[in-house]
């Protein structure tokens, strides 16, 4: 945030009215370095590796950048390839129930985030959100025992939904299986924003991006 807070203010110097609060999340220039790869410098998205994976996924959005950030850091590198891939058109993505692709359109399918598992409980078996948040807990706690409540309250909500008990545990066995690398999508979406504005400077104001990473780094 200093480094940002630093090269914006060398841009006012002289352009007085450059307002980053205004830059829009789509803007191509920023998007088309992380495509190349070029984060040298950008918040979070630095490195060989997640280089690599930058120009093989292509982000076209805000949200794709979030996906990967979060899959990068706490998903591992077969979810994290499954997104690129599901993301070129590679390898098919499906939703064991309609209602899930709303929420999982942005993920390409794949459970990413937390907020996903709690809009699924409460969107297929009627689970409020703030219940739900208690199988948020449990799954970052690893609470295997309560776990197996939510499990059981699952189950009786899609029956009650009129959801096939087969369609359901499919659904299920998916959210177990994501359990151990779901992240906050909140926290993840925050540090994204932080980088494509890193990202924004870089592309558009590169003298003013390198000479406040000195400031800061220096």
């Amino acid at each position: 945030l200093d480094q940002i807070a630093a090269a914006v203010a060398l841009i006012r110097a002289t352009t007085p009215t450059f307002d980053l609060a205004k830059v829009a999340w789509d803007d191509s220039a920023a998007l088309e370095l992380f495509a190349r790869g070029e984060t040298a410098g950008v918040f979070k998205f630095e490195g060989v590796s997640m280089g690599e994976y930058l120009t093989r996924l292509k982000p076209s959005s805000l949200d794709d950048l979030t996906a990967l950030y979060a899959l990068y850091h706490f998903g591992g590198r077969e979810l994290t390839a499954s997104l690129i891939e599901r993301k070129q058109g590679n390898e098919t993505i499906e939703y064991a129930h309609a209602l899930l692709e709303p929420i999982l359109a942005e993920t390409y399918g794949i459970i990413v985030y937390q907020e996903q598992i709690q809009r699924i409980c409460h969107d297929l078996a009627g689970i409020s959100l703030s219940r739900a948040d208690g199988l948020r807990k449990a799954m970052a706690r690893g609470l295997v025992d309560r776990m197996e409540r939510y499990k059981k309250e699952f189950a009786a909500g899609t029956r009650q939904n009129e959801i096939r008990q087969d369609v359901a545990q499919r659904v299920w066995d998916e959210i177990e299986l994501f359990s151990a690398t779901v992240f906050n999508k909140a926290h993840a979406y925050a540090y994204s924003c932080i980088a494509f504005r890193c990202a924004y400077l870089k592309a558009h104001y590169p003298d003013e991006f390198y000479q406040a990473f000195t400031i800061e780094n220096g």
